[in-house]
């Protein structure tokens, strides 16, 4: 909220009164006020922009809510719960049925970070479902549903959710193949690629080879 508003709502929880517009004269009120931020709001206070009176005012029972990526025990729920909301919503016929996720497809969905939360997850497994041209959602397919968006470069390792059939070396083999496809799409020249990734042209053509010698 703005610091006009905030000071207008910290006025309406002390005294318990209201103005409307147009009105000349004062409405009691008595409010619960049940409130969300993904702001860091001590820090929001520590810079000026949220009242710490206002803050005390509201902060009676707090609950924190880890993103998704730290609480990745949820996710099986959480697709059991949409799967069966898609199957009600989205059934063409008596016939017709949402596809089921395939192990693969359950991997890539582990093994995602998920910085948009549960709002991406259903997005994402909604748009597998739509897309899906078999009975079963692939791990191809479930991993071309992922919308790739710019966080202004605050992507770290910590944004990784580890476990559930996370394996580093294929992580990081996939990272690598996807990273040397970007350069390639960006030029056809094998050398631009190369300084594109921060290597030589002869490590370039090593990694391209076991690449291309994959099973």
């Amino acid at each position: 909220l703005p610091l006009v508003v905030q000071v207008k709502l910290l006025r309406v929880l002390q005294e318990g009164k209201v103005r409307r517009v147009g009105d000349d004269r004062e409405t009691d009120v008595d409010v619960r006020i049940i409130s969300a931020t993904n702001k860091d709001l001590p820090a929001e206070i520590h810079g000026g922009q949220f009242r710490e009176d206002l803050f005390h005012r509201l902060a009676l029972g707090v609950l924190n809510l880890p993103p998704l990526r730290d609480r990745s025990g949820d996710l099986s729920l959480l697709l059991e719960t949409k799967l069966k909301h898609l199957n009600e919503t989205l059934a063409r016929d008596a016939e017709w049925k949402v596809p089921s996720l395939t192990a693969g497809a359950k991997t890539v969905i582990n093994q995602h970070s998920w910085p948009g939360n549960i709002r991406e997850l259903f997005n994402a497994l909604t748009r597998a479902v739509i897309w899906c041209e078999s009975g079963k959602v692939s791990k191809q397919e479930m991993s071309d549903c992922l919308l790739s968006v710019s966080r202004g470069g605050t992507f770290t390792a910590d944004d990784i959710p580890l476990g559930n059939g996370f394996k580093l070396d294929e992580f990081l083999s996939e990272t690598q193949e996807r990273l040397i496809k970007r350069a390639q799409n960006t030029t056809s020249k094998q050398k631009g690629q190369a300084e594109l990734l921060g290597i030589s042209d002869s490590n370039l053509r090593q990694k391209l080879k076991k690449i291309n010698d994959k099973p």
